[in-house]
This record gives C-alpha cells, structure tokens and sequence, in this order.
C-alpha cells in the first residue's frame, strides 16, 4: 500500500490544495486548463512515487504495466472523468452537487486503487507502512477537503456561495488544530480537544466564525472521525 498512499496524497493535494478557483475555471472553459490540473497531478504524483516508477505495478495474465505505464493509465482516466463532469454538467444539466462530488472522488481514488501495487518493494504487510503520506493525506482531507464538501452540501441545501477567503481558511485552520490534538500523547489529549471544541463554541456562538449548521455538523464531525484514524495510525 506504500505506492496507493503517495498516490492519495499526491491526488488531494492536486485535487483540492493546489486547484485554486482560477485552476478550477480554467479546466471548465479551455483545454490548456484541464491539461494544467492534470500536468500538476502528475508532476506531484512523480516526485512522491520516483524511486519505483521502474518497478511492475499492475499484472493481470500476462499484461504487466510498470509505474510509468500506470502512471500514463491514471493521468488520461482522470482527464476523461474530469471531462466527463464537466461535459455531463452542460450537456445534460447535471446538478454539480455533493452527489455528483464524491462519485468522482470515488472513481479517482478507485483508479488509483485498481493501479497501485498492494505488496512489494521492502514495504511491511500493514495497510499503512508510511505513517507520514497517510498523516499528510489525512490532514488535507481535514481541511481543504472538507471545505469543499461542506460547500457543496450547502449549495444543495441552502444555495450558498463558495465561502470567502476569511472564512474559508479560517474555519480550515480551527478544524486543523482540533485534528492536531488528536496526536497528542498520553491522556491530556482528551482535555486539550475539550477546552478547543469549547473555544469553537464560543466563537460560533459570538457569531466570531459564522458556521453553517453543515460546516457545524459535517466539519468537525468528519475532523473528530479522521483525528481518531490518526490517533490510531500515528500512537
């Protein structure tokens, strides 16, 4: 599972860190748009997975792909799915919700899935033998990630715009310091994430941070999940 985890962080941080609101347009309207959102893909996915690029990664019979020829396989079907979103979107009015959203999130994680060696290269039998792609993978999902969700969810339910860049990066960074205290060793953990869920209260009750009942509910809901996976992968 080394590779499947570098691929993960390599895809998310694609994905979401790097795929700014000009990316994002771009990809939507010109050829040369979507060529950069993949471009970055693979050039972030190259430094993370370099040293086994030379190595077979994918045998059915007697086909066998070596991560070069994975690589080129995972690029165009993230090109096509992308395409096909966008293209399902206009042509046949799709609504770009948060159904639509994590369908293709599934299907680029499952082609990373379907192409990534499960065994080999001196790596342990665990599911995560890097501790450090699946911490950084996690902590992405924990803040850009779930930004994006949370704005979808509200675009279903209450037609809301894409938060602005206060908001945006301020709620990132509150969920992320709940999430870092999950890592914290020993008992105190427990009482450092209760004064810091208290302090978000506070702040959303003064109306400091103005948290829709999603980014509420579904935010930090998912942040407790993944700071406890994180617990469990890094202690």
């Amino acid at each position: 599972m080394l590779i499947f985890w570098r691929l993960v962080l390599a895809h998310l941080i694609s994905d979401f860190t790097l795929q700014l609101n000009v990316v994002n347009r771009l990809k939507r309207s010109v050829w040369w748009g979507m060529a950069v959102h993949v471009g970055t893909h693979l050039a972030l996915s190259l430094a993370l997975v370099w040293p086994y690029l030379g190595d077979v990664w994918f045998r059915v019979g007697p086909l066998r792909l070596s991560g070069w020829g994975c690589l080129a396989a995972i690029m165009v079907l993230h090109w096509l799915q992308d395409y096909w979103r966008i293209f399902a979107i206009r042509k046949f009015n799709t609504a770009d919700g948060t159904i639509h959203f994590l369908w293709d999130q599934f299907i680029h994680l499952g082609t990373l899935f379907v192409f990534s060696p499960l065994f080999g290269f001196q790596q342990s039998g665990s599911f995560v033998p890097e501790k450090w792609a699946a911490l950084c993978a996690i902590f992405v999902l924990v803040t850009h990630f779930t930004t994006v969700l949370v704005y979808f969810i509200e675009k279903d339910f209450y037609k809301e715009e894409f938060p602005a860049f206060d908001e945006k990066y301020l709620g990132m960074g509150l969920r992320a310091v709940l999430w870092l205290l999950f890592l914290v060793p020993g008992w105190q953990w427990t009482a450092f994430l209760a004064l810091w869920l208290g302090y978000m209260v506070y702040l959303w009750k003064k109306r400091v941070v103005d948290f829709s009942h999603a980014g509420i509910y579904v935010g930090l809901g998912l942040t407790v999940l993944l700071g406890m996976l994180a617990r469990r992968i890094y202690l």
